[in-house]
């Protein structure tokens, strides 16, 4: 039997196709990106407050002054609702990324922070009341953040007005 294609020459053929084949699946799956949680827990930006910071703080009792000179200035003073916001940030983890093309590529790392907002709110005398602490969604202004908290604590200590006769 004659065959059309030389037998070395079918060899180097089917090379060059495993060879094709085989660049194509590391270009294919050679880019991509990987998280990686990072749960050190150390603020990177601003400074945590923490439960062994607040044993000084008693409601009804504690002033917005001792709260001060107890944790410093505040990030944000909230003058409208008198609220004092102590923001912090952590790193949540890193994001690997890998980027294969031809015979380049390149890759590196990226932080992934999440960031946290310390709520302390006082009466109309300037004594401490209550306090949360947040932690604001990946992607959302704090301004807005801080706006949709109060409107949620709004509508959950509305009371619907007395009905008159």
């Amino acid at each position: 039997m004659i065959s059309a294609i030389p037998a070395d020459k079918g060899n180097s053929f089917a090379r060059h196709i495993r060879a094709g084949a085989l660049v194509a699946a590391l270009v294919w799956f050679g880019s991509g990106c990987l998280y990686i949680p990072t749960p050190h827990g150390k603020a990177v930006e601003g400074t945590e407050v923490t439960l062994s910071d607040l044993a000084f703080l008693r409601p009804g009792e504690t002033s917005k002054e001792e709260v001060t000179r107890k944790l410093g200035s505040p990030t944000i003073l909230w003058r409208d609702e008198n609220i004092f916001v102590y923001r912090w940030v952590k790193q949540r983890g890193v994001l690997l990324w890998a980027v294969a093309s031809g015979y380049s590529g390149s890759f590196g790392l990226i932080d992934v922070p999440q960031e946290f907002a310390f709520l302390l709110t006082f009466d109309r005398n300037d004594i401490f009341v209550n306090s949360e602490t947040l932690e604001k969604p990946v992607g959302k202004a704090y301004g807005d953040f801080l706006l949709e908290w109060r409107d949620a604590q709004r509508a959950r200590n509305w009371q619907a007005p007395p009905k008159t006769p």
